[in-house]
């Protein structure tokens, strides 16, 4: 059964989190198959396509978890609206 009190993460916090997760995982295959981190040689810019995905995954993930909370939080309104009434 699911809980009664749900627990909500702190978008920005879950943000960062998947973030530095994807920034690491990045890196390290990027390692695997050129044997350099990819921000090793900054000045060829082989890593601009790296940090504009870190980047578009941050702002995604914000969002994702602020519409989540929102939607969980309105959710917990109705419920317990409707507990009153009924």
């Amino acid at each position: 059964m699911a809980r009664e009190k749900v627990s909500y993460r702190n978008p920005l916090v879950s943000a960062l989190l998947f973030t530095l997760l994807f920034f690491f995982v990045t890196n390290i295959f990027y390692w695997v198959f050129n044997k350099k981190f990819y921000l090793q040689d900054y000045h060829y810019f082989e890593w601009i396509e790296y940090v504009l995905g870190t980047v578009t995954t941050f702002v995604l993930v914000f969002i994702v978890e602020f519409v989540r909370n929102v939607m969980g939080r309105r959710g917990e309104r109705v419920k317990a609206k409707g507990e009153r009434d009924g």
